[in-house]
């Protein structure tokens, strides 16, 4: 599925979320200076077309970002952005890498598209270094009814549209 939302994937999340998901990851991300120091070894988990690698690059120096996804066309997409990075094919159940390889391992807006949460949870802990850091980024319904109401207005009625 992912293979053929490429073209307009960013455009279209963009969109969907009114913005949203990009404050949050500014947010989430560009306030992390000790975490994301020089020299540390980060796994971007579900890369897709490289937001979050391109977005660790650009505003901390010396990391060294590898991103792992499991679209071939969201990884080229991604390898065409950031030519100088490392992405991966994998199953984030079934990660290649040895244990404790990264200082900070992050997946963005993922979560709901793993194929088992629990064997995904247990891989990126295992990946991640004793001490390290595992960033997690996702987005669940409100609880407020009048919330609950107006994402579910929006999701049935303009997503729909847009997409």
């Amino acid at each position: 599925m992912f293979d053929r939302l490429v073209p307009t994937y960013d455009v279209v999340n963009l969109l969907i979320s009114l913005g949203q998901t990009t404050v949050w990851r500014l947010l989430a991300l560009g306030w992390q200076p000790r975490t994301f120091a020089p020299g540390v070894r980060v796994l971007d988990v579900g890369c897709g077309t490289g937001w979050v690698s391109w977005f660790l690059s650009k505003r901390y120096t010396g990391l060294q970002v590898t991103g792992l996804d499991c679209s071939r066309a969201m990884l080229a997409e991604a390898e065409r952005r950031l030519p100088q990075h490392v992405f991966t094919y994998g199953d984030v159940c079934k990660l290649p890498y040895p244990s404790g390889a990264f200082q900070v391992v992050t997946t963005v807006f993922t979560l709901r598209n793993f194929p088992d949460l629990v064997p995904a949870l247990h891989e990126m802990t295992r990946v991640c270094a004793p001490g390290g850091t595992l960033l997690i980024l996702d987005a669940f319904p409100p609880r407020a009814p009048l919330m609950r109401a107006l994402v579910a207005f929006w999701m049935n009625n303009a997503v729909p549209l847009l997409a």
